[in-house]
């Protein structure tokens, strides 16, 4: 006889013995403790007690033996019961529903919940067979950096008129990285949950201004993922989004103070939204304000324009935008967003938001009391003073060029407003442009070095 064969037979053997004792008290559940085993039912007996007067000690401890030595449970009447995957985040006990996703169909009616293999990671466990929930406690161990970080083990249900059984297993995991894959936590400063924090969050701030919900355990701003309750608002254009997650520092309200998160957490590397489509009719356009040509040290100054005279647009809630051009054109710390009146600001309030790039700015409005403004003309005008970028080259004057990108208009809907996006171009020049080179030498003296 093969070993599996013996196996499986002493495994029907044990399951047969096991059924046909618990079988004299109707339905009964079975548990396996780590010293013996505990026999419950749903009639009012006291068979613990039954036990206790009915077996010698010896002979109580003689059947756990019996009854534990004979091998793991097979599955022999189909698969009932289904392995589990249960992740834990701290040292709390927890419960686990064993049954919960087991197919009984196949059970007469009658059956036992007994553990085959017990956890070795734990530092505590209890089975209510009669309710196929277990209480798992984990150890110290398992949650310290470098450990095991995983507990398994295993439980059998048992047919008590035909001894057939069928094995489970259930792996526990401590991975705190899947609470929030688990839970869509909230990260201080996404409001929009595209997981990154830069101003296409100010959108969302401004569509869900003013509204409350639940305030998080913990409202700290730092860059983690935080478990939040749903507020089971949503915001609609495109993915829907709770919003809890435009609660950035967890008070229960949304309003001006959860900006704070978006500007300390800022990725300025990240991808902002956008709506451009360079077929739509309404444009979103830089224009240079300055008349003539600049020279280092002067001040540059480019209108932010939305919509033009002929093509308005219409029902416009906020927008966010990326202006961008060479890097070094500006000396480092003089760039400047401002959003001044207009269009957009009319009868409502608006919160603002910038952001300075090495190479550009960031910039962000929305309105906040839900309902659009519709029209055309300069929502904001960036500014930097001009650094001298043609040291060490021999022209005297030069074009660059600075766009706009990435820009992202919505509705007080939260949909997208298609605009094309127009650039604009910058001239410099030297101050010495257009001297001859007899005037530049004889401006030029030479003193001896050292002096």
């Amino acid at each position: 006889m093969k070993i599996s064969d013996l196996m499986t037979n002493l495994s029907y053997f044990r399951n047969t013995l096991l059924a046909k004792v618990l079988g004299k008290f109707g339905h009964l559940s079975v548990n396996f403790l780590p010293n013996c085993t505990i026999f419950r039912t749903d009639e009012k007996l006291d068979t613990v007690s039954w036990m206790k007067n009915h077996f010698l000690h010896s002979s109580f401890t003689a059947l756990c033996a019996l009854l534990g030595i004979l091998g793991t449970q097979t599955n022999i009447w189909g698969q009932v019961a289904v392995n589990d995957s249960v992740y834990i985040f701290g040292m709390e006990t927890i419960s686990i529903d064993l049954l919960e996703n087991d197919d009984l169909s196949n059970c007469a009616g009658s059956y036992a919940l007994s553990m085959v293999s017990l956890p070795s990671n734990s530092n505590d466990f209890e089975l209510d067979a009669e309710e196929g929930v277990l209480y798992y406690t984990p150890s110290a161990s398992m949650l310290e950096e470098g450990g095991s970080n995983e507990d398994a083990f295993s439980y059998a249900i048992i047919d008590i008129n035909s001894g057939d059984s069928s094995e489970g297993w259930v792996i526990v995991k401590y991975d705190p990285a899947m609470l929030c894959e688990l839970n869509t936590c909230v990260w201080p400063g996404d409001a929009d949950k595209t997981g990154v924090a830069n101003a296409s969050d100010l959108l969302a701030l401004g569509l869900t201004y003013g509204s409350d919900g639940p305030p998080r355990e913990d409202d700290g701003i730092e860059w983690e993922g935080l478990m939040a309750e749903d507020w089971n608002m949503l915001l609609s254009g495109g993915e829907e989004v709770d919003y809890k997650h435009a609660d950035c520092n967890g008070d229960g309200s949304i309003n001006w103070q959860d900006q704070e998160a978006i500007e300390s957490n800022y990725n300025e590397n990240a991808v902002l939204g956008s709506s451009i489509d360079e077929l739509a009719e309404v444009p979103i356009s830089l224009v240079i304000q300055n008349e003539e040509a600049v020279q280092a040290g002067d001040t540059v100054w480019v209108e932010v324009q939305v919509g033009s005279p002929i093509n308005p647009i219409e029902n416009l809630y906020g927008l966010s935008f990326r202006i961008e051009h060479d890097n070094g054109l500006a000396v480092p710390g003089s760039s400047f967003l401002q959003f001044g009146s207009s269009f957009l600001t009319t009868e409502a309030m608006t919160i603002k938001i910038d952001h300075e790039r090495p190479n550009g700015m960031d910039g962000a409005i929305s309105r906040t009391n839900q309902i659009g403004s519709s029209g055309w003309g300069d929502i904001a005008i960036y500014g930097f003073v001009m650094e001298d970028v043609l040291i060490g080259k021999s022209q005297s004057s030069y074009e660059f060029g600075i766009n706009v990108s990435s820009a992202a208009l919505i509705n007080e809907k939260g949909a997208n407003l298609a605009v094309h996006q127009e650039g604009a171009t910058l001239v410099y020049r030297t101050a010495y442009a257009g001297l001859s080179d007899e005037v530049l030498q004889g401006s030029l003296v030479a003193f001896p070095n050292p002096c």
